[in-house]
């Protein structure tokens, strides 16, 4: 460290560095993230059992107050004369896991969680904010402000500052009063843009490097924040027992465009940050002048999005000062967070699916104009110059219609391939011979996709010694049985084959194939239209087409006496809209009849089986 401090002043000496280089030695990041990841965990483990020692030797007291806060700020003020002594990054990141450990003390000496009055909550919160900010101001290395911006971002993101935090807060479809609070997320946004954009224009201050570095870490905040809030909903999703949209009573019931005075704000949002990039900042550049009415697009796009996605409106706003300001890394976090609110819109199933699927594909096509837009907008072809006939060759119409061609060839044989799938599954419906066989029971809930009923058919002692020859052999995607029919047309299976058996009068060949770890008939799924599910838990047999080469297809389901079964919509309701108590009954009715369905056939290989209803995509018969 010496040597670069060292370095640094003979080359301020020789005019090679301006005076104000003289910090960058202090901030330590010329070491590798692997090194600074090892030391900062082994800095962390070092504080960690200081603090347990002391546990040992205090007792209770180290947990509770005074004793905690005595210690929060005893470790504090360590971790700041540290940091304002100098010293290399292992000592750095000593004294940030110091800060680390004194800001737990505080809120487990207070009792947060505890906390029953939400005036101490708040009380304890903005605390731990002011020690925070305070912190971030007095040390002054980089990377540790940045850090205490983003840990003081997401305190004030905690922060239930409004009433409907705590009684009414239905208010608020995304939940005021859990993490992020959204006004707090909004009013920080906009304190954050606001700032960024001053900064940029005005005359510099001595306390302007600070105020960047905490503004950064507060940038990532607002990007986290939603992330963290979607992680949150994942697990929550997770410790309940999941049900299907079929078992669901409001399943595909929900308006797409619903107004709400949270979408206002949302939309507010992004015509901020559209109206500052487009018709303020870049007002007065010709180099992506031709490019406004792509991003203009761009930004409808993300208005249609607020309807749906919740947090499209900071995303937007981020973004565009981010793209404004040169913030890379942060328009790269906001771009991930716009797919990851992408994919949670795709499994929310309180809209209908095909709803869904219009407005991706509307929103497809509209991002296709803009890229159209954007790939013959006029400043590339003139970007080589006129006298450069070489550089000018990506502006020939040759070249210009290359990319829509391509295109439009992809779609044409993708539609070909789905049209070829199509005919031979026609030909196998048409003049495969029907046969059925049994289903085994299985617990098909799940949340991936609009309705399906999960399936498992009986496949007797094959199933064993399939799984004997993959412990042996090694795992393989598909076999070959040759089942038996009796009168009825039910098809028992009997052994493994190769695609070329024999077969003796009565026998059919049939092609297994392993999905989701497990081997099954053709297929582990039948689809179904949303909320048409409920007469399919009866269902004691899957119906098959089937060719003599061995193609089959599952076109239907069937009862106990090989009736077909068809997916019914779901009885209307009485009334206006079902209350709460009633929707939950309804749920709790459907899932018995599954539980009871299943427990009907205790023996999966042995007889006919059941499976019931959860959660996929449109009807089709499945191969």
């Amino acid at each position: 460290m010496k040597a670069q401090h060292e370095l640094v002043r003979a080359a301020q000496a020789q005019g090679l560095l301006p005076p104000q280089a003289s910090g960058a030695g202090q901030q330590g990041s010329d070491a590798s993230w692997v090194v600074s990841a090892l030391g900062f965990i082994g800095a962390l483990l070092v504080s960690l059992l200081g603090l347990l020692l002391l546990a040992l030797v205090s007792g209770s007291d180290l947990f509770t107050p005074p004793g905690s806060v005595v210690v929060a700020l005893l470790l504090s003020g360590g971790a700041v004369w540290t940091l304002r002594a100098g010293g290399g990054m292992f000592a750095q990141q000593l004294a940030v896991s110091l800060l680390l450990c004194g800001q737990a003390l505080w809120l487990v000496g207070w009792g947060l969680e505890g906390a029953a009055s939400p005036a101490l909550r708040i009380g304890l919160l903005l605390g731990l904010l002011a020690l925070q900010l305070a912190v971030a101001w007095s040390v002054p290395v980089r990377w540790v402000q940045r850090l205490l911006g983003l840990l003081a971002a997401g305190t004030f993101l905690l922060l239930d500052l409004w009433p409907a935090g705590h009684e009414g807060a239905e208010l608020l479809p995304w939940g005021l009063g859990a993490f992020p609070a959204q006004p707090n997320l909004w009013l920080l946004a906009l304190a954050w843009a606001g700032w960024c954009v001053l900064s940029v224009r005005g005359a510099p201050r001595t306390w302007a490097p600070r105020a960047s570095a905490l503004a950064d870490g507060v940038g990532v905040a607002l990007l986290l924040a939603p992330l963290v809030a979607q992680a949150q909903r994942w697990l929550w999703l997770a410790s309940v027992p999941m049900m299907g949209s079929a078992d669901a009573a409001d399943a595909g019931t929900a308006r797409l465009f619903a107004f709400h005075w949270t979408v206002a704000v949302q939309m507010a949002l992004v015509l901020a940050g559209g109206l500052w990039l487009l018709a303020w900042h870049w007002r007065e550049n010709a180099g992506v002048r031709a490019a406004r009415p792509a991003l203009a697009l761009v930004y409808a796009l993300a208005l249609l999005a607020c309807w749906v996605m919740p947090h499209v409106g900071v995303a937007a706003l981020v973004g565009s000062v981010a793209l404004g300001t040169g913030r890379r890394r942060l328009l790269v976090l906001v771009l991930v967070l716009m797919l990851l609110q992408l994919s949670q819109f795709y499994y929310a199933l309180q809209w209908p699916l095909t709803d869904k699927a219009l407005l991706l594909a509307a929103s497809g096509a509209a991002l296709a104009l803009a890229l159209l837009a954007l790939g013959g907008r006029p400043g590339r072809r003139a970007a080589g110059g006129p006298a450069s006939p070489a550089a000018g060759q990506p502006g020939t119409p040759a070249r210009r219609w290359l990319a829509p061609a391509l295109i439009a060839a992809g779609g044409a044989l993708a539609l070909g391939l789905v049209h070829r799938d199509a005919l031979h599954k026609e030909e196998v419906v048409l003049q495969g011979h029907k046969i059925y066989v049994a289903l085994a029971p299985r617990d098909p809930r799940s949340l991936m996709q609009g309705d399906y009923m999960a399936l498992d058919f009986s496949l007797g002692p094959v199933r064993s010694q399939l799984q004997e020859e993959d412990a042996a052999a090694g795992r393989r995607a598909s076999a070959w049985v040759v089942a038996r029919l009796d009168g009825r047309g039910v098809a028992s299976v009997q052994r493994l084959a190769g695609p070329q058996a024999d077969l003796a009068p009565g026998e059919v060949l049939l092609p297994l194939r392993r999905l989701k770890g497990a081997w099954t008939l053709v297929t582990d799924a039948f689809f179904f239209p949303e909320g048409q599910g409920g007469s399919l838990a009866q269902a004691r047999f899957g119906e098959f087409r089937v060719l003599p080469g061995g193609r089959a297809l599952l076109v239907g389901l069937a009862d106990e006496q090989l009736q077909p079964i068809a997916p019914q919509p779901r009885p209307p309701e009485q009334g206006d809209a079902p209350d709460g108590e009633d929707a939950a009954a309804r749920a709790a009715s459907a899932a018995e009849e599954v539980e009871e369905a299943a427990a009907d056939t205790a023996d999966a290989d042995a007889g006919p089986g059941a499976a019931a209803p959860a959660n996929a995509a449109q009807p089709a018969p499945s191969e």
